[in-house]
């Protein structure tokens, strides 16, 4: 089971706690994905597709938890989720190491800090962690922001899918993989 203690942050003048997920958040964090899907345009998931329930929500929550190699954590504004972050590990045996990472930033604290501080919190728990080693991720190239701080981090860019999302007014968006090695190799 791998979870995350809580940890105490400040974010511009908000007073954050980052901390693993558990089944009593999920209408919150369904809440927090739903502002994201409809006011970024740097999602690969549309609002229309986002179609889990609570229920459904927990019971992802409670798979996550009990893996050894992933996790959900968040930005909490008091009980209310600001900003969310899984790390979801391999599930194939030669994959385990691997840890593929999503992310999301209200509309509403995007810009101060939160999700710099989420992806760090996200990182430490992965180098600790006993069964990740490397953390792989996508962005849209045109999202900037993330891109220049997924590179703060030490991703590094490992390849790109011209046109790899779609969007409904058909233009393409091309896609970054990157990935950061978050213990030495053997």
């Amino acid at each position: 089971m791998a979870t995350l203690a809580p940890i105490a942050i400040t974010c511009g003048t908000r007073r954050l706690t980052i901390r693993s997920c558990e089944p009593a958040d999920a209408a919150g964090l369904l809440d927090c994905a739903k502002d994201v899907f409809l006011t970024s345009p740097h999602t690969l998931t549309t609002i229309e597709e986002f179609t889990l329930t609570v229920e459904q929500e927990k019971e992802l929550l409670a798979s996550i938890a009990g893996k050894d190699n992933s996790i959900f954590m968040a930005a909490f504004e008091g009980e209310i989720p600001i900003a969310s972050l899984m790390i979801r590990g391999g599930e194939k045996k030669k994959e385990r190491h691997i840890g593929t990472l999503g992310i999301g930033v209200h509309s509403s604290a995007r810009g101060i800090g939160v999700g710099t501080a989420l992806m760090q919190a996200s990182l430490d728990w992965a180098a600790a962690n006993p069964v990740i080693e490397m953390v792989k991720l996508a962005v849209y190239e045109s999202n900037t922001r993330a891109v220049e701080l997924y590179k703060r981090l030490n991703f590094i860019q490992c390849g790109m899918t011209p046109g790899g999302c779609k969007h409904a007014d058909g233009t393409y968006h091309d896609q970054i993989d990157m990935y950061i090695w978050v213990k030495p190799r053997a």
